[in-house]
């Protein structure tokens, strides 16, 4: 069973009544001990770290900071304000990030970490390590949010003045750099973590990574649009971020790391058991994943499927991939699917401004011809998906592989209950999602990426294609397409002319919604290429699908002729196979619905968000708010570009 093997508890008070074995033994009062006393155990010291790392906003992807309804391909909850620029100087975002409390105890452990004279140099330079990647990433965070924050780099006395300004936004992104640099200089830093019981824990591998990402995220459109004097140029910035990849992926591929089951040409069902695997396979074994985020087993609400896949036969998904979404995976050699495209354009031409108010009904079998990532990501109407479930229907005594999900089909564990049109939506997503688990008795979960090898890939890619190297990002994007099982003829899809120039920057953009859906990714391309506000203004989302029952299936009661019509499903035939789709569409109507009756309307605010004032900016009124926002004491004057 995976575990959080060291995430310990939320307090250092709790780490105290952990203590080491030497103190138990003494009969202490364990809520008498000193924090000198922590410095003086490497037990104590490293329960410290521990707790540091638990409590540093590793993501919950993909339901941490990102509501991925504002991309508009995947949908969870909603976040109405973003979309329509509703937000005040009061909000305290999703978006946003204020962990100045693990800061504190990061400069803390920083401070004193050295004072631990049992400990190994090895250890304590492990320990430094990880505490610098940490603090790295929550700084990076929040000037990912606001642009620049309070710096504080040191442990904070009660003497001194606490009220800290605003760093510009370059000088905070050269601490994150050299945060990250000073932890992959330290020689007891491991590259990657071996053993079982340690999979998970920050490594030298996730310092390179992580470099990268910040070093992209800051030569993108969304911190270039202004760069102003004292500032590196546009051009400075794409070769910064080149080579912090380059250096990235020749320290992974030494380690170890690489494209799970890649390098070679494969068949189609080969590739999607592949992708399928990848996020199955644990760790450390996985050459695949740098960073995860590692899930209790157990745990109630700590798992991935009750927010994201279905149970079958009725019950409602809660993370919905949208009718976009679908479009976007390729076909079978790599070309683009259009498929859907008429489809979604009369849905929009309908204006319908309510959810669950059909636009249109589709004959589309969207599901056939498709890449094999799209098998492995999108469960649809009558797919093979062999979950256990306790209320499959059966034959034999052998449960149905298929996934059913329509009006009045029964609830997966009760079989009174009907689902209706207001509980149930017809496509759902199975990424992540392990088959072999009995979802119902063991609500477990998956270790959720953080960051992944075709993340180095693939922002190589991206960098490559910015600085004058077309040629190689052609040949990095060609490496996802072959693992993914898109066949080398036709060049993998690319044609016998690869895009290039703003295209080619467009085609890796898609290849990356395509390889990371669901794993918290799209958001953060859409707002550093300020796409929100250059091409998605006055978007509308027109897309799911519920599935109702037709000619054929109006035959039976779907309540009284459970049996009958069970008989159909489970024996129905296989919809992928090109002509079955008649039998399919004479036994269901697939109608579809709008998911948002208003355009999106972001403005260009909001690429860097306002910092609340209420909870943070009241507390030290020296913090600057951020330009185009405004707050009790006026509009904002601080400058995220500089």
């Amino acid at each position: 069973m995976k575990k959080m093997k060291y995430y310990i508890c939320a307090f250092l008070m709790a780490v105290l009544f952990t203590a080491c074995e030497e103190v138990m033994d003494n009969k202490r009062d364990l809520g008498s001990l000193t924090p000198d006393e922590v410095w003086d155990s490497p037990d104590l010291t490293k329960r410290y770290m521990d707790n540091i790392i638990s409590g540093s906003g590793i993501p919950d992807v993909p339901y941490g900071p990102v509501y991925e309804k504002s991309t508009y391909t995947e949908e969870h909850g909603t976040e109405q304000r973003f979309m329509h620029d509703q937000h005040t100087s009061n909000d305290d975002s999703p978006l946003g990030f204020w962990n100045y409390t693990t800061i504190r105890n990061i400069n803390k452990f920083l401070a004193n970490v050295d004072k631990v004279e049992k400990l190994t140099q090895a250890d304590r330079e492990s320990f430094t390590g990880q505490v610098k990647v940490m603090r790295a990433w929550n700084y990076f965070l929040s000037v990912r949010a606001y642009g620049g924050v309070p710096l504080i780099l040191h442990e904070q006395m009660v003497d001194e003045d606490l009220h800290v300004p605003r760093s510009k936004t370059s000088v905070c992104i050269n601490q994150i750099i050299q945060d990250l640099d000073d932890a992959i200089a330290l020689g007891g830093f491991p590259m990657r973590w071996t053993t079982e019981a340690d999979a998970g824990r920050i490594s030298k591998a996730i310092a390179y990574a992580l470099k990268a990402r910040v070093l992209l995220t800051y030569a993108s459109p969304q911190f270039t649009k202004q760069t102003p004097a004292g500032t590196k140029s546009k051009e400075e910035r794409w070769n910064d971020a080149y080579k912090a990849f380059s250096e990235a992926k020749a320290a992974l591929d030494a380690a170890g790391f690489g494209l799970f089951r890649g390098g070679a040409d494969k068949s189609f069902d080969d590739a999607v058991q592949d992708y399928y695997d990848m996020f199955i396979e644990e760790m450390p074994n996985n050459p695949e994943m740098i960073w995860v985020r590692r899930k209790y087993r157990n745990g109630p609400t700590n798992n991935f499927w009750s927010n994201c896949s279905p149970p079958s036969h009725g019950g409602s998904p809660f993370n919905i991939p949208t009718l976009e979404l679908i479009r976007e995976f390729l076909n079978a050699d790599g070309t683009s699917y259009t498929g859907l495209n008429a489809l979604i354009s009369a849905a929009a031409a309908t204006g319908n401004t309510a959810p669950k108010v059909p636009s249109a009904t589709s004959t589309v079998p969207y599901w056939q011809g498709r890449e094999p990532r799209f098998y492995a990501t999108i469960a649809y109407n009558g797919c093979v998906w062999p979950l256990k479930r306790n209320q499959a229907y059966t034959e034999n005594e052998v449960p149905d592989q298929h996934q059913w999900f329509f009006v009045n089909a029964t609830l997966p564990y009760d079989n009174s209950a009907p689902a209706t049109s207001g509980s149930i939506n017809g496509i759902a997503c199975r990424k992540m999602v392990d088959i072999n688990q009995d979802w119902q008795n063991d609500p477990s979960g998956v270790d959720l990426p953080v960051l992944r090898y075709a993340e180095i890939v693939l922002g190589l890619a991206e960098c490559a294609a910015k600085t004058g190297k077309e040629a190689e990002a052609v040949a990095l994007l060609k490496q996802i397409r072959q693992r993914a099982g898109i066949p080398p003829a036709n060049n993998y899809g690319l044609g016998a002319t690869p895009p290039t120039g703003d295209n080619l920057i467009l085609t890796i953009l898609k290849e990356r919604l395509i390889e990371f859906a669901y794993e918290g990714i799209r958001f953060y391309d859409l707002l550093r290429w300020r796409l929100y506000t250059d091409e998605l203004a006055g978007f509308k989302l027109n897309g799911t699908m519920l599935h109702t029952i037709g000619a054929e299936m109006n035959h039976f009661n779907p309540i009284e002729d459970r049996g009958s019509y069970q008989t159909v499903l489970y024996n129905f035939e296989d919809i992928n196979v090109p002509g079955n789709e008649t039998t399919y569409f004479s036994y269901f109507d697939d109608k579809v619905y709008p998911k948002e009756g208003t355009s999106f309307n972001v403005s260009d605010r909001q690429y860097f968000y306002c910092i609340p004032y209420e909870t943070h900016i009241a507390k030290n009124l020296v913090i600057q708010q951020t330009q185009g926002w405004s707050d009790a004491r006026g509009e904002g004057t601080f400058n995220p570009y500089e």
